[in-house]
């Protein structure tokens, strides 16, 4: 596995590229005084199998010139202290934890090229790393987005050139190209963004959060941005930081007025899905660096982003809002049948819509751009299938869900508005078809309005009328219609776009409005219409909930479930804490675990806000004493007589300091509040309370300065615990 730096020497991709440090602006901070427009420089994170390099590949491929140079090849004559410098600034602006040895070696272009062109020697990844490309040009064919005649394998294979840095994961070595002796600007940069890199794989794994997503697409192309991310924002800081008024001055010239001419042939949708891990994934660092007081960004590692959507849009990150889960909706399923079989399925993802949409719209105004901004945010999940029957014919079925109903019209205005004025595509006559239909270069697409999922997009991407026709009425969980039905549907006058609902009963080739209003899911039907793993993690949290006092006992279960949705735990990639084995047994055997996972920083601050501590004078606090955490854990237990419990650990920046904060701000808080009783204990470190969810106890004396808070029906059990605790 690699990570690199991608760059295209003479010839810059658009804004300029690099392979980990490639170029598009600086904008987006900084001195308006700086000269020129500013600068960003963006990363790549280069691993096997990944869709995503071969889209960075091909981009090079079209555009990188090598320069001719028969002269041998003379590496930088940098002196380890110089390095050392730069690997101990890289850790200071990147939060990382620096890295004691490693391994700089500066090769000729040819050299790293060559480098990067190796594949994988295991034989099961290799076939998957080229599934993974045809599974992506089956996707991008019908889709209209590249020529039916492009092979993105072998556009990959003409690859030659254009990389300026490369880290090597299963080495640990970091290549970086250079034209000659000198040790450029440039050359530093990408040394900058290598380490960052470097230092990721050392403290997180790459590998290790690799396999933790590689079964969702969304979520790796979430990951890439993170990682990719992250090594931009820190590029940036170096860039603005380190550098003299005169070095950014020298190296500025050689990145103007870039523009895409080199590559004006090349199907931008290639392009834009190579940038944007380092586009959106700099932002999200950016904005998440700089939204707490002393937030490292490092902590982003141990609750990575799930989707891309969070990436877009770093508030849904914070909040946590999570994909939607549901199961995918029962059309989609019904299109597997009558010789069809599935060859592709997954998710497109809000970011790859949003690269979609940007690629073939052609933006008129700035309310197009806004759109494209909202509808990547209103996002809520989609699933796609690509069938193929023994003919070789293949057909995509892809239901998006957005946040609200209006997403659907919006979609679907921007796509016809580039279907019209691209004049690749042609509206179908109505009277062919009851659904709207267009022909373009991926065949015939077909989208249909549910009104039992109004917030949906369904659409059929297919070869022949005919065949998307059958689709959409699979989808439309409505009978294949013969075609004199048809011929008498398209005979009726004014035929809604909006199929109406079906009414139960016989199958039955005529439509019957009906009035039957929309069941969407509601607070107080929960239970009922989520998922049995989504219901029991939201039934889990107000039980944690009430044990803190956040939730009251008698709160309403509409009410309950609300405050539970807004607070769901981190998920996944929280650092594992472990608990004492013998735990349960010191309870008693009538205890058992019931959930596991992490609260976070913007959890602590919420629950000590809602018990008051940020009342009057002491505004903030809640922010003051949470601002510390590094890391937690909690255990949720099932006790006997339908008693519950939780232990809950958190760990701190600066162990002894942020947990006596913590315990100044809890004590001064629940001292004042009237749900809670101070209770006499025997040892000053153990600190009780008699609250509304139990008996709340709390700690720091422990080996290491952690924070240990534990919620009981009785005294006796919160004191086995903080005492069990104490010693881990």
């Amino acid at each position: 596995m690699k990570s690199g730096n991608i760059g295209l020497g003479a010839q810059e991709l658009g804004q300029g590229v690099r392979w980990s440090t490639y170029e598009p602006e600086f904008g987006h901070r900084r001195d308006e005084t700086e000269p020129g427009e500013g600068r960003r420089s963006v990363g790549w994170y280069l691993k096997w199998p990944s869709v995503a390099t071969v889209l960075v590949l091909a981009v090079l491929a079209a555009s990188a010139v090598l320069t001719s140079c028969t002269a041998p090849y003379i590496p930088p004559d940098v002196p380890p202290s110089k390095l050392d410098r730069i690997a101990n600034v890289v850790a200071r602006l990147s939060g990382l934890d620096p890295v004691d040895e490693y391994s700089v070696e500066f090769v000729s272009r040819s050299e790293i090229a060559r480098l990067a062109r190796e594949l994988p020697e295991d034989p099961e990844e290799l076939a998957e790393y080229f599934e993974d490309i045809r599974k992506f040009e089956s996707l991008t064919k019908l889709l209209g987005l590249i020529p039916q005649n492009t092979d993105l394998r072998e556009l990959f294979e003409q690859f030659e050139s254009g990389i300026l840095g490369l880290y090597d994961i299963d080495t640990g070595i970091i290549f970086v190209a250079t034209d000659g002796p000198e040790f450029t600007v440039q050359t530093e940069l990408t040394l900058v963004h290598e380490f960052v890199h470097l230092m990721q794989d050392a403290q997180f794994s790459l590998d290790a959060l690799d396999e933790d997503v590689k079964h969702d697409t969304d979520a790796q192309a979430a990951l890439d941005a993170l990682v990719e991310g992250h090594a931009e924002y820190v590029e940036t800081e170096y860039y603005w930081n380190e550098l003299t008024s005169d070095q950014r001055d020298a190296y500025l010239p050689a990145y103007e007025n870039r523009t895409l001419s080199e590559v004006r042939d090349f199907p931008e949708i290639l392009g834009r899905t190579a940038i944007w891990p380092y586009d959106a994934g700099g932002k999200f660092v950016e904005t998440l660096a700089g939204r707490f007081y002393r937030f490292e960004v490092h902590r982003i590692y141990l609750s990575l982003p799930e989707t891309t959507e969070q990436i877009i849009d770093p508030a849904k990150y914070i909040s946590n809002e999570l994909i939607l889960d549901e199961p995918p909706p029962e059309g989609l399923l019904r299109t597997v049948g009558d010789g069809w079989a599935v060859k592709y399925e997954g998710t497109l993802g809000p970011a790859f819509i949003r690269n979609w949409l940007e690629s073939i719209v052609l933006v008129g105004d700035s309310s197009d751009d806004d759109i494209l901004d909202r509808m990547a945010g209103d996002w809520a999940r989609d699933d796609y299938v690509i069938l193929e029957r023994s003919t070789g014919e293949l057909v995509l079925a892809a239901v998006i869900q957005w946040d609200r109903e209006s997403d659907v019209g919006e979609f679907q205005r921007l796509l016809y508005k580039s279907y019209r004025e691209s004049g690749r595509y042609e509206h179908l006559d109505p009277a062919e078809t009851p659904f709207d239909m267009w022909s373009g270069p991926g065949g015939i697409t077909g989208f249909v309005d549910l009104r039992e999922i109004p917030s949906a997009t369904f659409m059929v991407v297919g070869s022949t009328l005919g065949t998307v026709d059958q689709f959409l009425q699979r989808l439309t969980s409505r009978p294949v219609l013969s075609g004199d039905d048809r011929e008498a549907l398209t005979a009726t006058p004014a035929l809604p776009t909006r199929l109406p609902t079906p009414v139960p009963g016989p199958p039955t080739s005529e439509l019957v409005p009906t009035e039957r209003p929309v069941h969407l899911p509601t607070p107080t039907t929960v239970p009922e219409l989520l998922p049995v793993d989504k219901t029991a993690r939201i039934a889990s949290i107000v039980i944690r909930l009430k044990l803190l006092g956040m939730i009251s006992q008698d709160e309403s279960d509409s009410e309950s479930a609300l405050v539970a949705e807004g607070n769901r735990p981190l998920l996944p990639g929280v650092r594992s804490m472990s608990f004492p084995f013998d735990l349960l047994p010191l309870l008693g055997e009538d205890w058992s675990f019931r959930v596991k996972g992490a609260a976070g920083v913007l959890f602590i601050q919420r629950w000590l806000e809602s018990l008051g501590s940020d009342e009057g004078r002491d505004e903030g606090s809640a922010l003051r004493a949470a601002q510390g955490w590094y890391t937690d854990a909690f255990l949720v237990l099932d006790g006997p007589d339908s008693q519950k419990g939780l232990i809950w650990r958190i760990d701190w920046n600066r162990n002894a300091s942020d947990a006596a904060q913590m315990l100044t701000v809890l004590r001064q808080t629940l001292d004042r509040s009237p749900e809670f009783e101070r209770l006499q204990t025997d040892d000053p470190e153990q600190i009780l309370w008699k609250g509304p969810g139990g008996v709340l106890g709390f700690r720091n004396g422990n080996v290491l300065g952690w924070t240990s808070i534990v919620v009981m029906p009785d005294e006796q059990s919160v004191l086995i615990a903080l005492r069990s605790l104490q010693y881990l």
